[in-house]
């Protein structure tokens, strides 16, 4: 107990333990700071080209009784990935949330995959007069709601541009980029998702290990580079299971089309 006690002695534990401390007030505090943040990624497959015929000339596809020549499919992944509560009532009626693809082409349809919940009440609608915008709209998003809209169309680019003004959201829409950014949103086995959580948590645990050892490290020198090493496993690790840019789980897709 003596020998415990005789190694917190020296200021420098207090000053780790303090500056410990201030991180993780400073994490905390810009965790809560996020506020309401609705954000997109996208998934494109090229069903058709026009430039590059791969069917046989004699084979026609038809939408609807209409030829189509060029076909893509764009689902945009939608949700609130902030700390605080999306309104749709702040949606504002003059400039609502939309889609555009490029012209020339039109959208064919416009459906609602999946939701994580139903009563998010979240629509996706497009006019005849307007033929490449899609419209989005939702009764309201708590933090990790949102929902799969799938779009198909004959637009020559899949990637669409969002514009409209959501109040108390300044930044608007966020365009997280494409599925494919990250392995955590990617389709994986159940095993292979266990496994990332498994070594994420090791990785937590070696250091907070690590800075509990460095106490009883004699050299001042080994001390500070054990817990420099603890310090960034821990960060490392917390970044990767507070990852707000992974997908809600009931929003990742189990299709391999991507």
């Amino acid at each position: 107990m003596n020998t415990l006690s005789e190694l917190l002695n020296p200021g420098w534990v207090g000053s780790v333990i303090g500056l410990f401390g201030i991180v993780a007030a400073i994490v905390t505090f810009r965790i809560s700071r996020i506020g309401p943040r609705p954000v997109f990624k996208l998934r494109v497959l090229r069903l058709i080209s026009r430039k590059a015929q791969v069917l046989p000339s004699d084979i026609e596809i038809r939408f609807k009784d209409t030829p189509v020549q060029h076909l893509m499919r764009t689902q945009i992944i939608f949700w609130n990935s902030g700390t605080a509560l999306v309104r749709g009532s702040d949606i504002v009626e003059h400039d609502p949330l939309r889609f555009a693809f490029k012209s020339p082409g039109e959208i064919l349809s416009a459906e609602v995959l999946n939701s994580v919940r139903p009563a998010n009440k979240v629509q996706a609608t497009f006019k005849t007069e307007d033929p490449t915008v899609v419209q989005i709209s939702f009764d309201y998003l708590d933090p990790g709601d949102g929902a799969t809209i799938d779009v198909l169309h004959t637009c020559e680019s899949g990637i669409p541009t969002v514009s409209g003004t959501i109040r108390g959201v300044p930044r608007g829409v966020l365009d997280w980029g494409r599925l494919a950014t990250s392995i955590r949103n990617q389709p994986a086995s159940p095993a292979l998702v266990r496994v990332f959580r498994t070594i994420t948590l090791v990785t937590v645990l070696i250091g907070v290990w690590s800075i509990a050892s460095a106490v009883f490290l004699p050299e001042i020198f080994n001390r500070i580079t054990t817990l420099i090493f603890g310090f960034l496993a821990v960060l490392a690790g917390l970044s990767l299971l507070l990852d707000t840019r992974a997908l809600p789980r009931r929003l990742r897709p189990e299709d391999p089309w991507l």
